[in-house]
């Protein structure tokens, strides 16, 4: 099964139907819209539908905020695996705003996807469509597995502080007793010190910051580590 994700922005429908145009056996389209690129979207879908596939959907998200692409194209990924475990996945970035494009980036890497980008018709006047889509590189960024038990609880604990707490020191003991309340007890890995490098690790990661102010060390969940939280939490 073949599932295209499909970037709209307000520049016309000739990249998104190039791009299909270009692949063989589609199977899905998500056009991934916003509330000014509407009419763009349903102009699409219209010409997807009479030519390419009939299955057709939108997911409708804030063109200017990072993460909010990002989980809704994983947790719909993630429901179309569960369907089916047998699906390649398509990314056409070419549209939308750089944030979009941004986003779509992240998205192709955590859902496993071939990302493309459509030149642009008008300057490569004599190309075909085939020299006209160009796939991007993959690359590998970190996932919940990647982490410790530790760094993990950690992560969590300062998302539900809206991603930051003022002082070290108070955010060992806040770890500990969320720890203590959950399970009864405090094994030695979840000690202070064990806390310490798995803080070290995490910022090493690009995950969280640590600022020092005087004799206080702020802890602060950077963006990569609250997406991760975001994508990854269960409970």
């Amino acid at each position: 099964m073949n599932i295209h994700f499909i970037n709209v922005g307000k520049s016309g429908i000739e990249p998104i139907i190039t791009g299909l145009k270009h692949y063989e056996d589609i199977d899905k389209v998500y056009l991934i819209d916003s509330e000014g690129t509407k009419n763009v979207s349903k102009e699409a879908e219209k010409i997807i539908k009479l030519a390419i596939c009939d299955s057709v959907s939108t997911i409708t998200i804030n063109p200017f905020e990072l993460t909010d692409l990002i989980i809704k194209v994983k947790k719909t990924a993630d429901i179309e695996l569960k369907n089916n475990s047998n699906i390649n996945f398509y990314f056409n970035i070419t549209m939308g705003t750089n944030i979009m494009a941004a986003a779509a980036s992240i998205a192709i890497i955590l859902i496993n996807a071939t990302g493309y980008y459509v030149l642009d018709k008008r300057i490569l006047k004599d190309a075909k469509t085939k020299d006209l889509v160009n796939e991007l590189p993959m690359f590998k960024i970190p996932k919940a597995t990647d982490l410790t038990n530790v760094q993990w609880n950690i992560l969590k604990i300062l998302n539900s502080f809206n991603g930051e707490v003022e002082n070290c020191t108070y955010f060992r003991r806040v770890y500990c007793e969320n720890f203590k309340d959950r399970y009864g007890e405090l094994p030695f890995i979840h000690k202070p010190q064990k806390i310490n490098a798995s803080l070290k690790s995490l910022k090493r990661r690009g995950l969280i910051e640590m600022e020092r102010e005087g004799r206080n060390t702020r802890v602060i969940l950077k963006p990569a580590g609250k997406l991760l939280v975001a994508l990854n939490i269960t409970e």
